[in-house]
């Protein structure tokens, strides 16, 4: 946002979210550090930070480049996969023992409130918004994205696609959802927001391993943890491999006609580098 790329790092006993230049690499100020596994978010403009850690202590920032974060939410277990419009933040919780939930707040203050616990991975994998609906996927609902009224006033609804296996990733592209079936030959699908139809647009056995997608009005592209990334135009759907790596993580976007990606350090396995090439 900004110019600025924000990244959640996380050495497996602290957290922090630093910010970067793009183009260089270098920290900007100085790193937020946040309690559990990080959670970064943004909108183009607006990011927000989370860190789940746990015993009700769990706090979601909003960042800013110049100035100290500002904390917007505080008191949640596990927050993560969060949303924002101009009004509201939403966030995936777990707020007790095998209960979960999508939760909203005030971004001006306020409690926060519970809008659905149909979504679950035990917290929601991603959280997207139209003008008057938020809507959730997760990975232990096969087939399902939950779409849930803003304004609390309406009950959360299933989006029943036909999928039989679980969602590995999702992306939104102008007004539809896309989202990668875990079938043994992957399955990328269409969603038209806000009803649907759901429609299946490719399915191939070229992918293994899928942690992420992203999509353009151009491609899609997939993140492959055995092969790398691979780019899909969407004339041909025809997958062409343009990186090349092992282990390619959960991390996938298209950021200023650059597509940004997590891999790992081959010299050090406990390392990750953040990559990006042209779109």
């Amino acid at each position: 946002a900004d110019g600025v790329l924000y990244v959640g790092v996380y050495d497996g006993s602290s957290a922090d979210v630093v910010a970067l230049d793009p183009a260089t690499g270098s920290a900007l100020g100085s790193a937020v550090p946040v309690n559990g596994w990080p959670v970064v978010w943004s909108d183009g403009t607006r990011v927000f930070a989370a860190g789940d850690a746990g015993n009700g202590s769990g706090v979601i920032w909003q960042l800013h480049p110049d100035s100290p974060p500002e904390v917007v939410v505080t008191g949640r277990t596990y927050p993560s996969a969060i949303a924002a419009d101009a009004t509201s933040i939403y966030w995936g919780d777990q707020p007790g023992l095998n209960t979960y939930a999508v939760e909203q707040q005030p971004l001006a203050g306020g409690s926060a409130r519970a809008l659905t616990n149909l979504c679950y991975e035990p917290q929601p994998q991603s959280l997207f918004l139209d003008d008057t609906n938020l809507y959730c996927t997760s990975f232990e609902n096969p087939s399902a994205i939950i779409r849930m009224p803003t304004s609390g006033s309406g009950a959360a609804t299933e989006l029943g696609c036909g999928a039989t296996y679980p969602i590995f990733a999702s992306a939104r592209e102008g007004s539809d959802l896309y989202f990668i079936e875990a079938n043994p030959m992957a399955v990328l699908w269409q969603v038209a927001l806000p009803d649907g139809p759901c429609t299946q647009i490719q399915q191939s056995s070229t992918y293994g391993r899928v942690t992420a997608l992203a999509a353009t009005a151009d491609y899609f592209y997939d993140a492959d943890y055995d092969a790398g990334i691979w780019r899909i135009p969407r004339d041909t759907l025809v997958p062409q491999l343009v990186v090349s790596a092992i282990g390619v993580g959960q991390s996938l976007f298209v950021w200023q006609g650059q597509l940004f990606f997590q891999e790992p350090n081959p010299v050090d396995p406990g390392q990750e580098y953040i990559m990006h090439c042209a779109d």
